[in-house]
Parts: C-alpha cells; sequence; structure tokens
C-alpha cells in the first residue's frame, strides 16, 4: 500500500506539470494568435478588393500585358510554396497541410520545384524527396515587414527569368479561431475572373497603363503571396492553442481522477490500520 499511495503522488505531480505547461503554452499561442489575427483582418478586405481589381485588369482587353496576366499555354515545370509550421504540438495542422500537397502533385503532371516555408515545410521536403530551390526555415519572418518583402521578391524571381511557368502556393486558410482549412491557391500567372469577361472592363489608367500596370501588378502579387502566409501563421497559433488548451485540459482531469484515487487508497489504508489495532486489541481483551 504505501508503495502504491507513492506512485500515485508521483503521477500526480508529473501531470501537474504537463497541466502547468500545457496551459502556459496555450496562453501564450493565445497572445500570439491575437496579434497575427488582427493583421489577417485589417487586411481581409484590402486583399478581396484587389483581388478582384487583379483578376479584372486580366480578363480586360487592355493592350499592355504584364507577364504575370499572361496565360501558360504549357506548363512544364510550376513552382509550390508549402507553408507550414515552425513548431510542432499543434495537433493536425502540419500533416493535414501536407497530405493535401501529396494530393495536389500527384494529379499534376508537369515537374514541380518546392519552395518550403517554415521548420516543418523544410523538414517534411527531406524526408518526402521534393525537388527544392529555396527553403525559408522561419514562417515568423512574415510578421517582419522588410524580411516578408524580401521573402515574396526572392519567389517570385523563380517566375520572372522564366524558370518557373506557374507558381502555387499551399497554406492553411484561417477561417475563425477554430477552423482553419488547407488549400492550394494559384499565384502566377493570375487568374482571369471568368465572371467578368462579358462586362464593360474598359479603364482609364493615370499614368500610362504600362508603367502603371508594371508597378501595381508586382506589388499585387507581393501582398497576395504574404497574405496566405499570415493565414498559415494565424493557423498555426490558433491550431496550437486548440492543442494544448485540451491537453491541459485532459491533464486536469487525469490528475482529478489520480487525486480520487489516491484519497481512496489512503482511506483503505487508514482503514487496514483501524483494523489491525482493533483486531490487536480483541485479542490483548481474549487473553
Amino acid at each position: 500500500m504505501p508503495e502504491n499511495l507513492r506512485v500515485l503522488r508521483r503521477k500526480i505531480r508529473t501531470t501537474e506539470s504537463i497541466w502547468q505547461i500545457t496551459r502556459a503554452m496555450s496562453m501564450v499561442s493565445a497572445v500570439q494568435l491575437r496579434r497575427v489575427q488582427q493583421g489577417v483582418e485589417q487586411r481581409r478586405a484590402f486583399f478581396a478588393k484587389l483581388s478582384e481589381i487583379l483578376a479584372r485588369i486580366s480578363a480586360s482587353d487592355s493592350s499592355v500585358l504584364h507577364p504575370y496576366l499572361r496565360p501558360v499555354e504549357v506548363e512544364k515545370c510550376a513552382g509550390l510554396v508549402v507553408a507550414a509550421g515552425d513548431r510542432g504540438l499543434c495537433g493536425g495542422y502540419n500533416s493535414s497541410l501536407f497530405r493535401a500537397v501529396d494530393q495536389f502533385l500527384k494529379t499534376k503532371t508537369c515537374r514541380f520545384e518546392i519552395i518550403p516555408v517554415g521548420a516543418k515545410a523544410v523538414a517534411q521536403a527531406r524526408r518526402s524527396g521534393w525537388n527544392v530551390t529555396d527553403t525559408y526555415a522561419s514562417l515568423r519572418d512574415i510578421e517582419d515587414t522588410e524580411k516578408a518583402a524580401q521573402i515574396s521578391a526572392q519567389i517570385r524571381r523563380h517566375f520572372d527569368d522564366g524558370s518557373l511557368d506557374s507558381l502555387y502556393v499551399a497554406y492553411t486558410r484561417f477561417i475563425s479561431t477554430s477552423r482553419h482549412v488547407p488549400v492550394i491557391e494559384q499565384i502566377l500567372p493570375v487568374e482571369p475572373d471568368e465572371t467578368k469577361q462579358d462586362a464593360d472592363l474598359e479603364y482609364i489608367f493615370e499614368p500610362d497603363a504600362e508603367q502603371l500596370i508594371n508597378t501595381v501588378v508586382p506589388m499585387a502579387v507581393d501582398a497576395e503571396l504574404r497574405y496566405y502566409l499570415l493565414q498559415a501563421l494565424a493557423s498555426e497559433h490558433a491550431a496550437r492553442m486548440i492543442a494544448m488548451t485540451t491537453s491541459s485540459d485532459n491533464a486536469e482531469e487525469m490528475r482529478d481522477d489520480l487525486t480520487k484515487q489516491l484519497n481512496r487508497a489512503r482511506q483503505q489504508r487508514i482503514t487496514s490500520e483501524v483494523l489491525e489495532v482493533i483486531t490487536g486489541a480483541e485479542a490483548l481483551r481474549q487473553t
């Protein structure tokens, strides 16, 4: 019995430590999520309008056709940006994204160059044997404006120099704190809005159309890519917060169950000792 009590006390201490760690990680992730989520929400309306403008320009009959707006005739080599987390302990966040990437690659016949963003994406690329061009080991760099601009410009460079015919991004779309879905979007070339083909898409450009389009379109593509990566970061924090909250709740429940077992074991021990005393006293009385 004493041995059982020591084992139960040790288990309770271990469970208490786990609860403290997971609860702290949940709180840290909640703070980080609020910061990143605010950035996502602020960019959502801007990005929606920006995407609409890009799609309408690509569908228009403008005499100026930027390379980013030119449709692909033959897709020989494509690039895929895979934005995963920097760390684990976030449930099925990373594994769900990697499954979506594997399924997407199976549906394509062209050669793919993978651009992993995030430590887990880099590790997965090595394990899977993907053809990798650039690697970015930290998804959190997307929060830094200067680093984010460098990342997006370097990624676009592969399309600019003609080594890639198209560019996709695989990320986890942040819908709400409890809902985030892995998706794959085409970034380059910009896909036209088919619903606007029959509409009047005539634009008045100021300054001239060529100068404006050559300036705005790359900026818009950079903003689109950074918005997707920011959503991936927000989804990682949300997934980790949910996973750690669930773990802390389970640890707390286990601690309560172990405490009940300890109390029952102590009661049984006390009862056994009382019975031994009573039995001994009865034996002395009879003698």
